[in-house]
């Protein structure tokens, strides 16, 4: 049995993505302008504000874990419908405290939507066409981010106040997207497996693929919060110069998207796994070296393909052949996430204690330390060279019982 072809809701969803990006993005970069000329906040107050929403972005995700999944129609507009109550707050009530705590519980909108959206589009979806479809789901909410700055930085210049304005116009379009795919026929409520296997199932690759992720997300941990402030101090360069690395990285994400999307010849193979490691150590070792802007603008994008790639092998191994893809998208969130923190927090204070060149010294031994667990996970298979199919993944023992 081929894969189904993708449902008439995907092309819906996917524009709900970017739209509900953008608005995400552009509320975000503003919200740091807007405590620092609204309230004068410092460095600090602006750190521990945005931490806060990834707390409870990835808090609330955790505890959705353990208990029955609630219904589509009611978690999308549940996520739909909280943000213009935050937006209310900012315009209303400014008060410093009240901002930072709903700016926190903003995260519940992004739990509720983004896990909830790539499950709903994976549905039923495997092999070639779950990592086509995926891949234009991942370039949609990554054009969205790439464009959220510009957004947010135009309109903060006009009226701090404007992003917010504009972000709830953006979501009301969220809304309307998302209400018209509730009137189009839905996906069924379990994946279809191809090649005729015996029933749903879940790759063991979604292991190593899943601790891949912990790697990339901590060096960007660094790169992103970190690295900004370093270049200015060291190399004193201003703050445009920066942008453009950040929207660099973004850039070549959304192209490496796009990339993976058309290929398959990376499904189910286990030495994947291992080659993006290997360049993710190469990368940390040679950014140190780098001085030149254009050099380290080059890097820049360089990251955003190894971060696309190794997002792209963990969602995807994630999500095939997996009965519950919300459950299975959710994990891949949480890792992610969780290996952003630690590389913003642990990088953060080996900076200051050190320097930046051990803040990537700490990145090369996390990578290492990841290729060598996976080389466990994956085992005699890796020395062989061999990859698993799809019928082989769902014919698994105890596969399906398994957590995760």
């Amino acid at each position: 049995m081929k894969p189904r072809d993708p449902w008439p809701f995907v092309p819906i969803l996917l524009s709900a993505a970017f739209f509900f990006s953008l608005a995400v993005g552009s509320i975000n970069y503003a919200m740091i302008f807007y405590l620092k000329d609204w309230f004068h906040a410092d460095k600090g107050v602006i750190g521990l504000t945005a931490a806060g929403q990834t707390l409870v972005y990835i808090a609330s995700m955790l505890l959705l874990l353990r208990g029955r999944t609630p219904r589509y129609r009611a978690i999308i507009l549940f996520a739909l419908g909280w943000p213009p109550v935050c937006i209310a707050v900012y315009l209303l009530v400014p008060m410093l405290g009240t901002t930072m705590l709903f700016h926190g519980l903003f995260g519940l909108a992004m739990t509720f939507f983004w896990p909830r959206v790539a499950g709903w589009l994976s549905s039923g979806l495997e092999g070639k066409v779950l990592g086509r479809v995926m891949g234009q789901y991942n370039m949609a909410w990554s054009s969205g981010g790439l464009i959220a700055p510009i957004l947010g930085g135009t309109l903060v210049a006009i009226d701090p106040r404007l992003p917010f304005l504009i972000g709830g116009a953006l979501l009301l379009a969220v809304f309307g997207f998302v209400f018209t795919g509730l009137r189009t026929p839905g996906p069924k409520t379990e994946p279809t497996p191809d090649q005729g296997s015996p029933g749903p199932g879940k790759t063991p690759l979604r292991f190593p693929a899943r601790l891949g992720m912990v790697s990339i997300s901590f060096l960007l941990g660094g790169l992103l919060n970190i690295y900004p402030a370093y270049a200015k101090d060291t190399f004193h360069l201003n703050e445009g110069l920066i942008g453009t690395f950040l929207m660099a990285r973004m850039a070549f994400n959304a192209l490496g998207f796009l990339i993976w999307s058309r290929l398959s010849f990376w499904h189910f193979q286990p030495w994947a796994a291992l080659a993006v490691q290997a360049l993710i150590l190469a990368l940390t070792l040679v950014f140190p070296l780098a001085g030149h802007p254009v050099t380290v603008f080059l890097l820049f994008g360089v990251a955003g393909l190894l971060f696309s790639f190794q997002f792209s092998y963990s969602q995807f191994h994630s999500n095939a052949g997996h009965p519950d893809r919300i459950r299975a998208t959710t994990i891949h969130e949480v890792v992610l996430n969780v290996g952003m923190i630690l590389g913003t927090a642990l990088g953060g204070w080996v900076s200051e204690a050190f320097s930046m060149a051990t803040v990537f010294a700490l990145a090369t031994v996390v990578t290492v330390g990841i290729a060598g667990v996976q080389v466990v996970l994956l085992g005699p298979r890796l020395v062989r060279g061999k990859a698993f199919c799809m019928a082989e993944v769902l014919r698994t023992p105890g596969s399906s019982g398994s957590p995760g």
